[in-house]
């Protein structure tokens, strides 16, 4: 079963459930990696990412775009509209999975985790309700998402045409 939307679809599956579940293995207590800090979350992340393109690739999705953003620049760039939808819908359908799949594995975590600032000067627990924890990996998602958005000129400098330096204008 090889096509574009099945790669993309379990392509962003692999990256939200890995990616999402490094931060709730850091940031929920009792977990393995409780704590562990901001270089396992990277590198998590990193790993997330590869194995999400190569699944996608492995399925099906030879540009393995994992983010509507990219097939809108894709589409844009190229002009071809035709498989935007269906792009975005294997994306979105995706992420929901992998992030409903990554909420249910760490179920039991939940709970214990009910101080959402555990060196916070206020030692009175805060219970979170159901939807507070379901939001958690949607957050994760939409942060990842704004900060990738961030700083946009930076990231095309290289797609900017070289300036020749001084010296080499012979003057």
């Amino acid at each position: 079963m090889h096509s574009v939307w099945f790669g993309e679809y379990l392509g962003t599956l692999v990256l939200i459930l890995l990616g999402n579940g490094v931060n709730a293995n850091v940031t929920l207590r009792k977990s393995y990696a409780a704590d562990a800090g901001w270089m396992v979350v990277a590198t998590g992340w990193a790993i997330a990412v590869l194995c999400g393109v190569l699944v996608a690739q492995a399925f099906g999705s030879p540009g393995a775009h994992l983010n509507p953003a990219i097939s809108l620049a894709s589409a844009v760039i190229s002009g071809d509209y035709s498989h935007l939808l269906s792009f975005w819908s294997a994306q979105l359908l995706g992420a929901m999975s992998g992030s409903a799949l990554m909420a249910l594995h760490f179920a039991p975590h939940w709970r214990p985790s009910t101080d959402p600032a555990p060196n916070s000067a206020s030692s009175v627990p805060v219970r979170p309700s159901a939807a507070r924890s379901l939001t958690l990996p949607a957050k994760s998602s939409a942060q990842w998402c704004w900060l990738s958005w961030q700083a946009p000129s930076s990231r095309t400098e290289f797609l900017r045409p070289a300036q020749p330096l001084e010296s080499d204008r012979g003057s």
